[in-house]
């Protein structure tokens, strides 16, 4: 039962939310933001995945600024194609 506890507790500390202009990380736990950046400012998107992850459809998501100061990694992202698409769509 501690295991299962110890595994779901990282898996909510951070949540990813894509609103109509911008891509945010939140905390989970308190709902405030932790990073944020808007589709406007997004000079690139990068997308990795291992094999076993590639299998069941989820990845890594690196959303580069283009000033480069500031970068925002989603981990473990479902059907993580699909949601590189929408935000490559939203981009001016």
């Amino acid at each position: 039962m501690a295991l299962l506890v110890c595994a779901a507790c990282p898996r909510q500390w951070a949540q990813y939310l894509l609103t109509s202009t911008r891509v945010a990380m939140r905390n989970g736990y308190t709902g405030r933001n932790i990073q944020a950046i808007a589709f406007d400012n997004i000079a690139e998107i990068t997308l990795s995945q291992a094999p076993i992850a590639r299998f069941f459809n989820m990845g890594t998501l690196v959303l580069n600024s283009k000033n480069e100061a500031s970068l925002i990694s989603l981990h473990r992202v479902n059907k993580s194609e699909f949601i590189k698409t929408c935000i490559d769509a939203c981009r001016p």
